[in-house]
Formats: C-alpha cells, structure tokens, sequence
C-alpha cells in the first residue's frame, strides 16, 4: 500500500472484508510513512454509500484536528482497536470539556459522540488504531439536488492542520494536553 501524502488509501475489494492483524499492520506502515503521520483506510466505497467505516490510524506526531459536524449534524462512534489515545471534547470557546483516556484493552475503549461536538484526539504512543463509524449524510449529488453544499467540518482556527510533524508537534504540547495526567 503506498501512502505517500494521501489522506487516504483506496477502499478495499470486494463485497467481504476480513478485518485482520496484517490488514492493520499494512495500513499502519503506510501511516509511519505518511508525511502526515496518520491515515485512514476507508471500507465504504464511496461517498454515497449510506454506512461510512474506516480504520484511522495515528502517529504520536500527528493528532485529529479539533473539529464537529454541523452541516449537516453527524454523529460519530470511535473504538481504540490498538494502543491508548487521549479523546477530547471541547466548549465552543475551545475550553477542554471532557478529556478521556482511551485504551484498546482498558475499561474505557471507545466513545460514541452527539452532532456538533467538537473533538480531536492525540495518539499517545506509536502506531495507535482507531475504527471510526461517522453516520452518514446525504451523497453529494442529493446535496446539489437539494441546492446544498456538500458537508464541512468546522475546525477550531488555532488548530494547525495535520499535515506535517512540525505543525502537529506544537499543537500537541499545547496547554490542553499537557493538563492530562495520562498524557505524560
């Protein structure tokens, strides 16, 4: 699988797909080499299908971009599959409401999250794999049918984007994460 500084590698083949250990380890190299430091491995295979799932898989160096969906509302189910993540939630004013230690063999393993949250996530150790389930929206022909824009994510402004280990570096020794016990 080459990653190169894609977002994001090419759904698999097929109607079945057999979620295995070398799946994950090949998707997990492809995001140590990513310039990125993450990637996701979608399983829908396209846009308009009315079930988006994904492997997401993060490098200490990269994070999720504090983000939401508004437009329109969609919820999102994330589930640790390998390793310990720190999942935040934040206040509109991006105050930190929530910040949870999330461990792929802990007590606390995933998070289900309402429309309009806005979160993010930190890897806290090499190689972490998450399995994202976000509900689904209309495809985006039914947008332009509609006379709608296709879905955005609003990002928080002072968020630098993911694209590079400078840049995610600084964000993630910012003041919210270093305010975690379970960060260190």
């Amino acid at each position: 699988m080459s990653a190169s500084s894609r977002r994001a590698l090419d759904a698999p083949d097929g109607e079945l797909v057999v979620l295995s250990r070398s799946l994950v380890d090949d998707v997990t190299e492809a995001s140590r080499a990513n310039p990125r430091r993450r990637i996701i491995l979608p399983f829908h295979k396209g846009e308009a299908e009315l079930l988006h799932r994904m492997l997401n898989v993060i490098q200490p160096d990269s994070y999720v971009r504090p983000h939401r969906h508004l437009d329109p509302p969609k919820a999102e189910a994330w589930v640790v599959l390998r390793g310990t993540v720190a999942f935040f939630t934040f206040e509109e004013d991006g105050r930190v409401r929530d910040c949870l230690s999330l461990d792929a063999v802990g007590e606390h393993f995933g998070v289900d999250l309402a429309p309009g949250i806005f979160h993010g996530l930190i890897a806290l150790a090499p190689d972490r794999v998450l399995m994202l389930r976000p509900t689904t929206s209309p495809s985006p022909l039914g947008y332009l049918r509609r006379g709608l824009q296709r879905p955005q994510s609003t990002c928080f402004s002072c968020a630098p984007n993911s694209g590079g280990a400078t840049r995610s570096a600084r964000y993630t020794a910012s003041p919210w994460l270093r305010a975690t016990s379970f960060a260190q």
